[in-house]
């Protein structure tokens, strides 16, 4: 009983408010910052140097791409083995006794 006295309380809670209203000139005086147009401009030789560090950075990137070895080389890497390994490691026969 005391859940559904609370629930009629919560819904007469209301009773007697009204909608926010706005001023009468909020609206107009949007439309009026926005028709204003506080708009920001780049200046051309911000907009001028941000296109040369691009242009250059793909300049070096492609001149560095196109100058690889041209010689035919290839590395080797030789894998180790078990020997090896046991040479790095110290696991010779001498040293486990």
């Amino acid at each position: 009983m005391d859940k559904n006295k609370w629930i009629e309380e919560v819904l007469n809670s209301t009773e007697g408010m009204s909608k926010a209203m706005p001023k009468r000139d909020l609206f107009v005086g949007i439309e009026q910052k926005l028709n204003r147009g506080n708009k920001k401009t780049v200046p051309l030789r911000t907009v001028s140097l941000v296109a040369a560090s691009i242009l250059l950075l793909v300049t070096v990137n492609v001149m560095v791409l196109l100058s690889g070895d041209d010689k035919g080389h290839s590395v080797v890497v030789q894998q180790p083995n078990q020997e090896t390994m046991a040479e790095y490691y110290g696991l010779t026969e001498t040293n486990l006794y």
